[in-house]
């Protein structure tokens, strides 16, 4: 596909399908209030042009040495579930991360079996019945920032033979919202630590006002005795 969107402009299923998911995507990055709020809309858009049976969206620290899920969406039993964290150096992921290109995997399976791969989050995987999957790097201002992970229970799912003419469509929808992605992922994670630390607040302050009712009546009541004495 060349850079000046030839191929976009040929490709019948493109310009509604695909160009309405990335302007939906955007809207709900720009106007959604909750991590979950924007996530919810944007899985849903993804998967109108990328077949899914899993998706699921995990983050790297500061340090860019540990992955962290934070967002899974399934049709079937999730095992590798939010929260679950790793160090990058136990995947084969920081490879990923040096390419900057996509990685599909076309059978977990053999996969596993073929490169020895065989990490807890594999097993989780394959426990779950994924066979297939395409994993894209996620990057902010230049900035690994994690991963989004599209999965599926059939084998090859993401080649060509699989697709058909959807092969290219999926190739340029994958380029087009990558970035999106990458900004709502840094968007909701700010909305989550900002949510965390109004609870953490509203704790404090429900704390202070426990002590100084307290120590309001700890005062009424000195106060009392001194009367009586």
């Amino acid at each position: 596909m060349g850079k000046d969107g030839g191929t976009r402009d040929g490709h019948a299923g493109v310009s509604a399908d695909v160009n309405g998911a990335i302007n939906r995507i955007s809207f709900a990055i720009h106007n959604g209030r909750t991590f979950d709020d924007i996530f919810e809309i944007i899985f849903h858009q993804l998967k109108l042009v990328i077949p899914y049976d899993r998706i699921g969206l995990s983050t790297l620290d500061e340090s860019g040495e540990t992955l962290t899920v934070v967002k899974v969406k399934s049709a079937g039993r999730v095992g590798l579930g939010k929260g679950l964290s790793c160090s990058l150096k136990t995947t084969s992921l920081g490879e990923l991360l040096e390419s900057r290109g996509k990685r599909v995997i076309n059978d977990l399976g053999e996969y596993v079996k073929r490169t020895g791969h065989e990490t807890s989050y594999n097993k989780m995987l394959l426990d779950e019945g994924i066979r297939s999957s395409l994993t894209i790097p996620l990057f902010v201002a230049g900035k690994a920032t994690g991963f989004i992970f599209f999965s599926s229970t059939e084998p090859n799912v993401y080649t060509r033979e699989y697709l058909g003419e959807r092969f290219d469509v999926l190739d340029f929808f994958v380029e087009s919202i990558k970035d999106h992605i990458a900004v709502a992922l840094e968007k909701g994670m700010t909305i989550t630590r900002l949510e965390e630390t109004n609870r953490q607040l509203k704790e404090l302050n429900a704390m202070k006002d426990e002590f100084l009712s307290i120590a309001s009546h700890d005062q009424i009541g000195r106060a009392s005795c001194r009367e009586r004495v």
